[in-house]
This record gives C-alpha cells, sequence and structure tokens, in this order.
C-alpha cells in the first residue's frame, strides 16, 4: 500500500471516527457554556446509551439505528431531572461544589451498570461488511456511526440558530441575567440543556457501540478525551469543539498506527499540554470572553 493511500485510508478512518466525538463532546461543551457545570457523570450517560442499545439488540433484535428513538427520550428525561433534582442547587455556587455532586452521580451511574451488567464487555456484531470509498475499504459499522456524529452534529447547530429554544439556550449562556429579565425561564432552559446533552451523550454510546466494546469503567477514558476536546477547542466553545474533535480523532488514528496504540494518549496529551501553552483559550476560545 503506497504512502498516499495508506494517508487516504487513515483520513477516512479518523473523520468518521470523529463523528462520535462530536457527539459526546457537544454535549459536554454545551453543558459548560450554559451551565457553567462541568460534567463528570457524562461518560457515564455514554456508556448507558451504548447499553440501553446493547440491551435492545441482544433481547430484542433491535437494529442500534432504531434504539435511538427509545434512547433519545430516556436520556433526555435522565438529564432533566438530574438537573432539577440536583445540579440547579449548586449552580452560581463555588465550581468545586458541581464538580463533587456530577462526580458522584457518575459514580452512583458506574455501581448501577456493574450491578446491571457487570465488568464484562459489551459488543454487538454490527455491519461487519467494508465497502470502498475511492482507495480506501471502510467499515459499514464504522460509516454509520460517523454518519450519525454528522447528521446530529448538524442538528443541533441547526437548532441551536433556528428554533426558539435553541435562541433561548445561546441567550442564556451569553446573559443570563438579561435573558431572564427578558422573559426566559432560565432555570428552565439550564434543565432542557442539561437534558440535551445527556441525549447527545446516549446518542454516541449507541455509535460506540457500533464500533467498539463497552463496560461501566470505560466512561473514565472516555471522559478524559473528552475533556481534551472542549479544552483544546475552547471551554463552551461549540464551533471549537466540532474541530477540536476532527484534529483529535485524526491525530489518534495517525499516532495509533505510526507509533502505537500504548503511546497515544501520551503523545496525545504531551500535544495539547503544547497548544494550550502557546494558545491558553484552546482554539476558538476567547480569553476575555464569559463563554466560548
Amino acid at each position: 500500500m503506497s504512502l498516499a493511500t495508506t494517508t487516504f485510508a487513515l483520513i477516512v478512518s479518523g473523520l468518521l471516527l470523529a463523528g462520535i466525538y462530536v457527539l459526546a463532546s457537544l454535549g459536554l461543551s454545551l453543558i459548560f457554556g450554559v451551565l457553567e457545570v462541568v460534567n463528570i457523570a457524562h461518560g457515564g450517560f455514554v456508556m448507558l446509551g451504548g447499553y440501553m442499545s446493547w440491551y435492545a439488540f441482544t433481547e430484542f433484535g433491535v437494529d442500534p439505528v432504531l434504539s435511538i428513538f427509545a434512547v433519545i427520550p430516556a436520556m433526555f428525561v435522565l438529564g432533566y431531572l438530574m438537573h432539577v433534582l440536583a445540579v440547579e442547587y449548586v449552580i452560581g455556587d463555588n465550581e468545586i461544589y458541581s464538580l463533587l455532586l456530577t462526580f458522584g452521580i457518575a459514580l452512583m451511574l458506574e455501581g448501577a451498570l456493574l450491578q446491571q451488567f457487570t465488568g464484562i464487555s459489551r459488543s454487538i456484531p454490527y455491519l461487519n461488511e467494508s465497502i470502498e470509498i475511492l482507495t480506501a475499504t471502510v467499515g459499514l459499522n464504522r460509516l454509520v456511526a460517523g454518519v450519525l456524529g454528522l447528521v446530529f452534529g448538524v442538528g443541533l447547530l441547526v437548532f441551536l440558530d433556528r428554533s426558539t429554544y435553541g435562541r433561548a439556550i445561546r441567550a442564556t449562556a451569553q446573559e443570563p441575567d438579561l435573558a431572564e429579565a427578558c422573559g426566559i425561564n432560565t432555570k428552565q432552559i439550564r434543565a432542557i440543556t442539561m437534558g440535551i446533552g445527556a441525549t447527545l451523550a446516549g446518542i454516541a454510546g449507541v455509535a460506540y457501540l457500533m464500533v467498539y466494546s463497552i463496560s461501566p469503567i470505560g466512561a473514565q477514558p472516555i471522559l478524559l478525551l473528552l475533556f481534551v476536546i472542549i479544552v483544546l477547542g475552547g471551554m463552551g466553545s461549540l464551533a471549537g469543539t466540532m474541530i477540536a474533535s476532527v484534529v483529535v480523532a485524526l491525530f489518534e488514528v495517525f499516532t495509533i498506527f505510526y507509533v502505537g496504540s500504548h503511546e497515544m494518549f501520551f503523545v496525545l496529551y504531551l500535544s495539547v499540554a503544547v497548544i494550550l501553552l502557546v494558545r491558553p483559550e484552546g482554539l476558538l476560545g476567547e480569553p476575555e470572553a464569559r463563554h466560548g
């Protein structure tokens, strides 16, 4: 295989992987941008969405794509209730309170998944066929997962730009006091935002299951990777998060291919640290702005 062919294949693989990262990281970035809360339970939401799809597939033969129609309302309600019953009470307080709260929720979620599904990794045999995209051979499961990320990622941006609730979310993120003075129920908007973030994480879990195996303890490495993405893109910047998702995904596939999987995370974290030394606000973050 020539260098050009190999490079193209790695680029295609990286772009499809970026679709999964976009889904998960957009939810985390949106929550931070509106609530100024770092949701430690977000990785658990990704795994929970994956387990919902796995259960539907193994018990009832439901296609993972179709299982999304059950994952969406379930994850939205979970995120909404989590905010109303817990997170809302620490909004505006010391940030350590929200960190401890969401960390506790993450531990409870991990414990519940371990109790229900044990610590054994789960996967499904889904679309094992491959297709040719020019000179690259791509697994259908990876293609579907990547397209899901593109569709829902673009869908979120359209929702935020065109819908009434989307504009209310942006107003709450940019000027919460002014938004409330204009009649926007910012408390409800924050709860809806948490619901949307959890929903995106759940869908990302479904896409992740199509390609990889899932386990309750898999939430932690995913969360670390998502933190790298949103910090690199600029905290709260959705555009920066999408760009950083692509950068990290491409970096991952090239590093694994040329260096090895064991060294990938070390090289990734080191590279991001160097970038942040040069540009602390991230790719599209604004140093003086309240949000990205």
